[in-house]
């Protein structure tokens, strides 16, 4: 709360914007990827804190650290003509600077300026406001591009609510709908030519369908395939984040391969896939914040679905917060039935052996199934790791009670300095003890690539072979 309480929200920040996580790390974020970051702590602070006013803290610093950074972005990238879109009574600037990105975006792929683009106010419906924009010919050397006339568009803004049911939302998906049946519709025609949504706001930008296949100045869509539901994903396969994600793990960029499995989750809640992807390389990363955020939305969005709550049992193991971690292990084991799984099984030896009941937890170590055709070689891996462990500490304390016994017989002789022995050998008892729970912490604390191997990278291949086949 101290913490929150010295927060200076006045700043202008630039971007890419540095943001420091919880592990300490300082990691370099665009304005849509720094937004969707502190949206997603918002989702799932009252999950992560257990205190009303931490959580009530929590979120209201999340909100004002997105009203610096779209404060920031359209302050260092606005232009003159978008400030029509800030007048009071009008939108109020709070989603100018989404709308300037936005825009930005759409300008990529063309020669125009975004100086050059002309704003005017339509419209204030009850679910969406309408602006007019006028984009003139690109201004290049390019003479088939600079001799393309102007074109007129539409924008649409939607606010959405912050939780529960939302009616803009529901329209905003109904209308890309709308757009995509009549994409390749004849002259006059309104059609798609861009979208964009976050958490509490979506755009939409139109023009006239005909001249969508030949403008070359407008880039493709992000929403290009049919949109079977309203909550589905609609983006291009060619740039799909969980098929680059999956690109780039082959070529073995794990950074890079996380950064786009969170695009993919962030852009459409109901992708299970993204979540697995970010839950298994978060882990190897040794991300354990980033790989439970990922956990904890996705038993949101699938609440039955038992892997999910498995990985989110993994994390927060690997966080020492054992009591969540139990939670979430009993969702699985739930879900899941009886018997339960080989993973499940050596999930809930891991954390009883973490919690100090040593014996309890070989005792479930021992009675975990022979039969193990399903399993993981990494969990088989870990699962040995651990035995070899218990033996080796039972091999020393055994080593240590029998010099104690040894030094009492021979103070029973009446060799009093074996009083020493005696002594010695009791203090090597506890000493073992932490030597042994010291090196189990260390193992489940470290990345999964050098630690125990808990959110097994097989997922990912599987997980890949899905999208292959899906595309």
């Amino acid at each position: 709360m101290r913490r929150y309480s010295r927060k200076d929200y006045t700043q202008l920040v630039d971007f890419p914007v540095e943001i420091v996580g919880r592990d300490g790390v300082v990691r370099r974020y665009s304005f849509e990827e720094s937004v969707r970051l502190y949206q997603r702590r918002i989702a799932s602070a009252a999950l992560r804190y257990n205190d009303t006013d931490v959580v009530t803290a929590e979120i209201a610093h999340c909100r004002s650290r997105i009203e610096q950074l779209r404060r920031s972005y359209f302050a260092r990238y606005g232009w003159s003509g978008i400030h029509v879109i800030d007048t009071p009574g009008v939108l109020a600037g709070e989603f100018a600077a989404e709308i300037a990105a936005f825009l930005r975006r759409w300008l990529d792929a063309g020669e125009t300026e975004p100086e050059t683009l002309e704003f005017s106010f339509l419209d204030d419906s009850g679910s969406h406001q309408v602006y007019f924009v006028r984009r003139p010919s690109p201004q290049t050397g390019d003479p088939a591009l600079a001799a393309a006339p102007s074109s007129d568009h539409l924008l649409y803004l939607y606010r959405f609510e912050q939780a529960g049911t939302c009616v803009s939302r529901d329209a905003f998906f109904r209308f890309l709908k709308v757009l995509q049946s009549v994409r390749r519709a004849g002259e006059g025609v309104e059609g798609l030519v861009a979208f964009h949504h976050t958490a509490d706001c979506g755009l939409i930008l139109t023009g006239e369908a005909a001249s969508l296949s030949t403008k070359p100045s407008a880039p493709e869509p992000e929403g290009l395939p049919p949109v079977d539901v309203g909550w589905l994903e609609q983006q291009d396969a060619e740039i799909d984040p969980l098929r680059e994600g999956m690109a780039l793990l082959r070529e073995g960029d794990r950074e890079g391969a996380l950064s786009r499995f969170i695009q993919a989750y962030e852009r459409n809640h109901f992708r299970r896939a993204g979540y697995i992807g970010t839950t298994v390389i978060a882990d190897q990363l040794g991300q354990h914040v980033e790989a439970e955020t990922a956990a904890l939305m996705g038993t949101r969005y699938f609440p039955e679905d038992a892997v999910l709550h498995y990985h989110l049992a993994v994390a927060r193991l690997r966080r020492s917060a054992f009591d969540e971690a139990q939670d979430a292990l009993d969702d699985a084991a739930r879900l899941e039935g009886e018997p339960r799984s080989y993973a499940l099984s050596l999930l809930q030896a891991l954390l009883t052996l973490r919690r100090g009941e040593v014996w309890k937890g070989r005792r479930q170590l021992m009675n975990i199934p022979s039969s193990r055709e399903t399993a993981d070689a990494d969990l088989e891996r870990a699962h040995r790791w651990v035995k070899a462990q218990l033996a080796a500490r039972s091999m020393l304390r055994g080593s240590a009670l029998a010099v104690s016994i040894l030094g009492g017989a021979l103070v029973a002789l009446g060799q009093l300095w074996a009083v020493v022995v005696v002594v010695s050998g009791l203090l090597l008892l506890p000493a073992i003890q932490a030597a042994w729970r010291r090196q189990l912490d260390k193992v489940l604390q470290a990345p999964g690539s050098k630690g125990l191997r808990l959110a097994n990278p097989g997922a990912l291949k599987r997980l890949g072979e899905q999208v292959v086949y899906r595309q």
